[in-house]
């Protein structure tokens, strides 16, 4: 690695000044390095048609937590998180108090 300069004599602005230009330069040394290795990739057919490295989190969807335990009045817990307060009502202490509530398959 080059040695560095001596920046010990650069103000505060000036030192901040010279950071943003390097940050800067260095993006657009990432980016252009970026771009040729993706046409590296994409010429050796490691990547899908489209040439996005990463498929897009746009239209998928999660679905929704299974319900596993119902109370007695038709409330439903997934299991996640702590005790519902039907469950507390109850007496119920623990997760493990809930299995005679628990939805069958």
């Amino acid at each position: 690695m080059a040695k560095l300069p001596d920046l010990s004599s650069l103000s505060l602005d000036e030192l901040n000044a010279l950071i943003a230009e390097a940050t800067k330069l260095r993006d657009e040394k990432v980016q252009v390095r970026r771009a040729e290795l993706l046409k590296e990739l994409e010429a050796l057919g490691g990547l899908p048609s489209g040439g996005k490295s990463k498929p897009s989190a746009e239209g998928r969807t999660r679905s929704s937590p299974r319900v596993q335990f119902r109370g007695p009045n038709g409330e439903e817990y997934t299991n996640r998180g702590p005790l519902p307060k039907w469950a507390r009502d109850l007496g119920i202490k623990d997760k493990a108090g809930l299995e005679k509530y628990r939805v069958a398959e």
